[in-house]
């Protein structure tokens, strides 16, 4: 099975937004779909203000982040 060239960086099938713009007390879901290239086992992280979130704050397999009352 080819898995492609490993050294090649994973390509974004569908960007996150750039920006986004929420009232205080909102809710956001932003979403980013990613193909790793030669690598399956990529693992994608989602940072706020330089910090990784943790699994509780993302849905379906961190593809989808979801930020209720945290903004």
């Amino acid at each position: 099975m080819d898995r492609g060239d490993n050294n090649a960086p994973p390509q974004f099938v569908q960007h996150p937004v750039s920006q986004v713009t929420v009232n205080e007390g909102d809710s956001i879901i932003l979403k980013a779909v990613v193909r790793p290239a030669g690598d399956p086992t990529l693992d994608v992280q989602w940072l706020k203000n330089g910090v990784v979130l943790s699994a509780c704050d993302l849905l379906d397999n961190s593809e989808l982040l979801e930020f209720e009352d945290s903004i």
